[in-house]
């Protein structure tokens, strides 16, 4: 237990609790804010070894009847949206309502196609690589040319009209 603690929970103390789990997310002084106890206060108060008991026992509580009755609420009215789709689709002969509740059974459970609208494009970086081979000859004649300022380039490469092709 911290030194200056608290020795008991007292309803003060209570109060401070209720704040907690009603605000899991405040800072210690947003807590002081609301409560009227100073920062340090309430942080001795709430490391003290007989406030955390009390709150880990308050927090599973809460998390097991109020978090675990959604969890079984949620569970009931999926069941009895899925009994009462069953009864729809037995009771209708439009293909287009069958149709229309299957692709959404399959949309929401994730076993659709994506369409291509919303894909993601792929993330590849897709590169073209040119590579040209230059005798060594011809490479020493163009560089001539190059630094010659383009002086003389017929000689060097014959235009693409005056080849005939290889056959």
């Amino acid at each position: 237990m911290a030194a200056t603690g608290i020795k008991e929970v007292r309803h003060p103390h209570d109060a401070v609790m209720d704040y907690m789990l009603a605000h899991p997310f405040w800072t210690l002084a947003q807590l002081a804010a609301a409560t009227g106890y100073t920062v340090p206060w309430l942080s001795q108060m709430i490391r003290s070894d007989c406030f955390q008991d009390e709150y880990h026992r308050r927090r599973a509580d809460f998390e097991t009847n109020v978090m675990g009755s959604i969890q079984e609420r949620l569970g009931e009215l999926s069941h009895l949206a899925i009994s009462k789709m069953g009864q729809a689709l037995e009771g209708t002969q439009d293909p287009d309502t069958i149709i229309d509740a299957f692709d959404k059974v399959l949309h929401r459970t994730g076993y659709a196609p994506r369409s291509q609208a919303t894909s993601v494009p792929p993330s590849v970086l897709q590169q073209q690589n040119n590579v040209f081979l230059v005798e060594k000859g011809e490479l020493a004649a163009l560089r001539a040319v190059i630094t010659s300022g383009g002086q003389g380039i017929q000689d060097v490469l014959p235009a693409p009209l005056d080849q005939e092709p290889n056959e």
